[in-house]
C-alpha cells in the first residue's frame, strides 16, 4: 500500500470507527428506523463523517506531496552551490557546514547509491579525491627536437592556469628533474615520480648532461644548475593577459636529493608565487578557489639514439594544446611511434568553441599535435618513441 495511503487512513481511523458503529447502530437496531428524527439524524452523522474523511484523505495526499516537493528542494539547496549570477556561486550548505571528511562519507554514500557497489563507490571516491584536489585550464604545452646528427636538443615550454582551493598556506611552484645516475641507488624515485605535485617534472637521461649536474651539485653552483638547464618561469597578471613577470635566480630554491651513498639523483627547483600574481576564481564558490597562471620553458640535450618521451596529466585539466615538433632534417614524425591514453569527458560540452579532431592525435611530417576543448581526467597522457640511430 502507498505510505500515503497509510497516512491518511491512520489520521481518518477515529472517524471510521464513528462511522462503523453508526451503521451497526442502524442495521441491528429498528427504533432508527420507526424514528424519523433518529433516521435523520445518523444520516446527517454517516454523511457528515464520510465527507471529513474524503476531505482528510485528500489533505494528507496533499501535504505528503508538498513535503515531498519541499525535501526535494531542501536536499538539492544542501548539496548544491546556490547560483547569485552567470560567473559566480555560493558553496552549498553540505560545502559550509560540515568536515571534509563528512562530506566524503556521503558522496561514497551516494555513489554507492547511484553503482549499487560499495566496493566500486569507496574507489571512484579514491580517484576523486586523490587526483582532483587541483584543476588545470588553458594548457599549452610545446615540445621541440632540433639540433644535428651527433647532438639533439629537447626545449619545452609548458603554461597553464591553476586552480585550487585556498588554505592559506604559501603557493609554491616546483619542478623536478630526475637524474640517470647510473651509481644512484634505492628506492627513493618510485615516491617522487608517484607525487603530483610538480608543475613541471621530466628525466635527465644524457650521459654528459648528468655528469655536468652531478659536478655543478657538488660545488653547489645553483645559478649554473639553472643556466644548464635554461631553466626560466613567468608568471601571467591573468589568465588570458601578456603581462608578465620573469622570475630571477636569486629567487629559486634548489634541492640535491642524495642516496645513501651520498650519489646525487634528482633537482628539485622551486619558487614562490608572488601573491600579486594570485587571483581569486569566482566560478568555484564566490572566491574560496584561487589560481595562479604560469609558464615555465627549460632546453637541454638529450640521447641521439634512442628515446621515450612522456607526458602525463595529473589533475584534471581543461582546453589543452599539445605539439610535439621535429627540427632534425633526418627525422620524421611519422618515423616516432605514439601511444595515447588519453581519457575524455562526454562529447556532449559546452565550454569552448568546438575545433577539428577534437581530442585526437594528429600526425604531420614535422609535427605530432592534440587540441582538445573537453576535460581530460588525471593519469592520462601521451608515450612517444624514438630510434634516430637507424636514420642517421
Amino acid at each position: 500500500m502507498n505510505w500515503r495511503v497509510k497516512n491518511a487512513l491512520a489520521a481518518a481511523s477515529p472517524l471510521l470507527i464513528i462511522v462503523v458503529a453508526c451503521i451497526l447502530y442502524y442495521v441491528f437496531f429498528n427504533e432508527v428506523n420507526s424514528s424519523p428524527t433518529l433516521k435523520l439524524i445518523f444520516d446527517g452523522i454517516i454523511g457528515t463523517t464520510f465527507g471529513i474523511v474524503l476531505i482528510n484523505l485528500t489533505y494528507n495526499i496533499i501535504s505528503e506531496k508538498e513535503a515531498e516537493i519541499n525535501l526535494k528542494k531542501n536536499l538539492a539547496e544542501t548539496i548544491q552551490p546556490r547560483r547569485t549570477d552567470v560567473n559566480d556561486s555560493e558553496p552549498p550548505f553540505l560545502y559550509k557546514t560540515y568536515r571534509h571528511e563528512a562530506i566524503g562519507d556521503f558522496l561514497v554514500n551516494s555513489l554507492d547509491s547511484y553503482c549499487a557497489n560499495r566496493k566500486l563507490a569507496r574507489g571512484f571516491f579514491s580517484y576523486i579525491k586523490g587526483n582532483c584536489d587541483l584543476i588545470k585550464r588553458k594548457e599549452e604545452y610545446s615540445v621541440t627536437l632540433f639540433g644535428d646528427e651527433k647532438r639533439h636538443i629537447i626545449s619545452q615550454s609548458l603554461r597553464d592556469t591553476r586552480i585550487f582551493p585556498k588554505n592559506g598556506e604559501k603557493v609554491v611552484l616546483k619542478s623536478y628533474f630526475v637524474l640517470k645516475n647510473e651509481k644512484a641507488r634505492g628506492n627513493k624515485l618510485d615516491k617522487i615520480m608517484s607525487e603530483n605535485t610538480w608543475f613541471f617534472r621530466e628525466n635527465i637521461d644524457d650521459q654528459e648532461l648528468v655528469g655536468e649536474l652531478i659536478r655543478t651539485a657538488d660545488d653547489k653552483r645553483g645559478d649554473s644548475i639553472l643556466r644548464t638547464l635554461k631553466y626560466r618561469v613567468e608568471f601571467f597578471s591573468s589568465e588570458d593577459g601578456d603581462d608578465r613577470m620573469a622570475v630571477g635566480g636569486e629567487s629559486f630554491r634548489i634541492r640535491f636529493d642524495r642516496d645513501d651513498r651520498q650519489e646525487l639523483y634528482g633537482i628539485a627547483i622551486e619558487c614562490d608565487v608572488p601573491d600579486g600574481f594570485i587571483e581569486k576564481d569566482r566560478n568555484f564558490f564566490g572566491g574560496q578557489f584561487i589560481k595562479y597562471t604560469a609558464r615555465i620553458s627549460v632546453e637541454y640535450p638529450i640521447p641521439s639514439g634512442q628515446n621515450t618521451f612522456h607526458t602525463v596529466y595529473a589533475y584534471p585539466t581543461a582546453q589543452a594544446s599539445f605539439s610535439f615538433s621535429v627540427e632534425i632534417d633526418n627525422l620524421s614524425c611519422h618515423d616516432i611511434e605514439y601511444m595515447s591514453f588519453i581519457s575524455l569527458s562526454a562529447d556532449n560540452y559546452d565550454d569552448g568553441p568546438k575545433i577539428l579532431n577534437d581530442g585526437k592525435v594528429v600526425v604531420r611530417k614535422s609535427s605530432i599535435t592534440f587540441d582538445t576543448t573537453r576535460i581530460i581526467f588525471p593519469r592520462s597522457g601521451f608515450t612517444f618513441v624514438w630510434n634516430n640511430k637507424e636514420k642517421s
